[in-house]
């Protein structure tokens, strides 16, 4: 019998999986722990420049004394800034519980139509008039903006102002330094809005949430719910029914497979930008009678149980390690969500086992579905265990660790040569880049995806594509400003050079790109040398020149310091691009059209031509045409003519001069072929 596991939105891989002390870093701008490098910065009296003060904050606690903030609350008639009205702005002083109302008047709709969100109406508007610029001066004194830090919770409160700012042409918005302290709750991007101001409220018992929101009270409930966090990060992990929301300490190790779900979390540690390049090795499509995707995350649960029951792999268990991670994190406590739980059992034979009578009708259809994938996908079971995984045993959930970050993670399948990471929808590798990467420690990984192809209206699978792709991930630099996407692929240039030189003890010492040397050293015989990658890379074996007398050597430059190779004058180059146009013209016609070498004079100019199997004589055309018919290829009497197909192949060449390119015209497996007529 299998482990128990509860099916619903995506399992709680905190159990499951985990990484790292994350090294927290101090805030920047004026959101964290007082100190006079942060009270120096920029302009505006020491305050940081507005944009600056948007970067992204990063912090060990942050400062929650009351003299530092300012509350911001406001109540809209919509969620666009710049469509919807502004209806109020609350503010309020932590320090003083000073407080500022005002309700502002409609100016982009005739009507409230959020009155059941906040309990304003037009007549609570009427007589309202809009905020002028010395009501903002006065703010700015009473309520320090321009000192303090604007606490809010969430986005569109700073949205809001900034338009409100900009329309009515308001001085002053540019001073003001917000934190969106929302920002502090790293939630799954799948999340569905469970993590609302009034629930996390509720979850800790902070009394005054109210069914009808007013700005005034939700800024004290802001403040409240931010005191009670203590600026301290959270992690809210999706639990089957239940969202548990943890705070984050020093001492946990966050999972490889969380920089992706979690997207803020990625910001609590230093670690190496990770490079990929992919390369699709297989694919298998069977036939989508029979079959159905199942929502959240059962079809992910059941089919990779039932792939690692026909691969017979050994399931590792780590537990314990797990568990006592999962400890490390302080409990906050959790909130409800709109899914529910199914809780089955995960048996040996791929099977699933329903534990409520109540769930057995879907635990058959599962169990239908899982058996139509058993009878359908033998060839992708034998392509992973013999050609990735090479008959060796194979490892469902190894721990690997990565003590240099501090990252860990665990292995859908493995070996010590391969991992393979199981997806049951689109294996999109640069959201797993960074998983792969702490998967494989150096062996070669691989992903698997599923590509479910419905009709067009979607109401019928088709069939369902089982792709896997090889995927060479490395550290390096994020491309930018600094670093461009040459550097990167020079970095995974080099890291498959070194792939290949390894196995022969070979050391790559220096590569820059493909056109220039690159340094080699052999550490069996010591011997180190140069060698062109070109030349290498057309060379299957030992690269060492002195261990393989067959292996490319250095080439010796000549003494005057030209290159060996002799060089072209413009004629004799002209004369090779003629020569070889004349060939390609042979053998796209099968050889019924024969250029005259001497007729070429440039890539965009008329060449001379004649048909061959009628001797019909030599006639100066603009371009070469062919037409693929069953009855043969005609010879154009003028260019435009009916009969010309549009496939065109001229003496075209790149701007290098290069070989004219070829044409679209297919002319094999003709076997007649007549001329179209005098020349004119």
């Amino acid at each position: 019998m299998g482990a128990p596991l509860r099916l619903g939105r995506s399992a709680d891989p905190i159990g499951m999986t985990i990484l790292v002390p994350a090294l927290l870093r101090r805030v920047r701008a004026r959101s964290a722990v007082h100190s006079p490098e942060t009270d120096t910065m920029g302009s505006h009296n020491g305050r940081p420049k507005a944009r600056s003060r948007r970067r992204r904050l990063q912090y060990e606690q942050l400062d929650t004394s009351p003299s530092r903030y300012v509350v911001l609350d406001v109540e809209t008639n919509g969620l666009s800034a710049r469509y919807d009205d502004l209806l109020s702005i609350s503010l309020y002083k932590p320090d003083t519980q000073e407080r500022y109302d005002r309700f502002l008047p409609l100016e982009l709709s005739p009507f409230v139509e959020t009155t059941y969100i906040n309990g304003i109406t037009e007549e609570d508007l009427k007589d309202e008039s809009p905020l002028s610029q010395d009501e903002v001066r006065q703010l700015f004194e009473d309520f320090e903006l321009e000192s303090r830090i604007i606490l809010h919770y969430g986005t569109i409160d700073e949205r809001f102002l900034k338009q409100y700012f900009e329309r009515h042409n308001l001085e002053g918005f540019e001073k003001l330094t917000f934190f969106n302290y929302k920002k502090l709750i790293r939630a799954s991007r799948w999340s569905s809005g469970e993590i609302t101001k009034d629930n996390l409220c509720r979850m800790l018992g902070i009394e005054g949430v109210r069914e009808v929101h007013s700005g005034g009270n939700d800024c004290i409930l802001e403040w409240k719910l931010f005191e009670r966090i203590g600026g301290r990060g959270l992690l809210a992990t999706t639990d089957g029914p239940s969202i548990n929301v943890f705070v984050i300490t020093p001492g946990y190790l966050i999972p490889a497979s969380f920089l992706y779900t979690y997207p803020r979390l990625g910001e609590l540690m230093d670690r190496p930008y990770i490079l990929h390049e992919e390369r699709e090795v297989f694919r298998l499509s069977v036939p989508g009678t029979g079959i159905k995707r199942f929502p959240a995350n059962i079809t992910g649960v059941t089919l990779e149980n039932l792939i690692d029951s026909m691969l017979d792999v050994k399931i590792v268990d780590s537990t314990d390690f797990l568990s006592d991670n999962k400890r490390k994190l302080e409990y906050l406590g959790s909130l409800n969500t709109q899914q529910a739980a199914i809780p089955v059992r995960l048996e040996s034979d791929g099977s699933v086992t329903s534990a409520r009578k109540e769930d057995r009708k879907l635990t058959d259809e599962i169990n239908h579905v899982l058996d139509m994938f058993r009878k359908r996908i033998s060839p992708l079971i034998e392509y992973i265990k013999h050609d990735i995984f090479a008959d060796k045993p194979i490892l469902s959930q190894e721990l690997c660790v990565d003590e240099e970050h501090g990252i860990l993670a665990l292995c859908d399948l493995s070996t010590d040569q391969a991992v393979l990471e199981i997806k049951t929808g689109e294996a999109n590798v640069e959201h797993y880049k960074e998983q792969l990467y702490y998967e494989a420690h150096g062996r070669k990984s691989y992903i698997m995806g599923m590509e479910w192809v419905f009709n067009p209206d979607h109401t019928k699978l088709r069939k369902v594509d089982f792709v896997i792709s090889q995927v060479v991930t490395t550290a390096g630099t994020k491309p930018g400003k600094t670093v461009t996407a040459n550097e990167t692929s020079r970095l995974l240039a080099e890291r498959r050079w070194k792939e290949r030189t390894a196995p022969f003890n070979v050391e790559v010492r220096e590569y820059k790109n493909y056109k220039t040397m690159m340094r080699l050293a052999c550490g069996r015989c010591g011997q180190e040398w140069t060698v062109s990658p070109s030349r290498l890379s057309a060379f299957d074996g030992d690269p060492c020149p002195n261990c393989n007398p067959k292996a490319p050597r250095t080439r010796t430059p000549r003494s005057d310091g030209r290159n060996s190779r002799k060089a072209m004058t413009p004629e004799e180059a002209l004369t090779g691009r003629a020569k070889r146009f004349r060939a390609k013209v042979l053998e796209r016609s099968s050889e019924t059209i024969e250029v005259i070498v001497e007729s070429y004079t440039g890539a965009k100019e008329p060449v001379t031509a004649r048909c061959v199997k009628c001797d019909h004589g030599t006639m100066p055309v603009p371009q070469v045409r062919m037409k693929a018919r069953s009855r043969g290829h005609r010879l154009p009497s003028e260019p435009g003519s009916p009969v010309n197909p549009p496939a065109v192949l001229s003496g075209e060449t790149d701007q290098d001069g290069a070989d004219p390119p070829d044409w679209d015209g297919d002319v094999d497996g003709a076997d007649e072929y007549d001329c179209g007529g005098e020349y004119e």
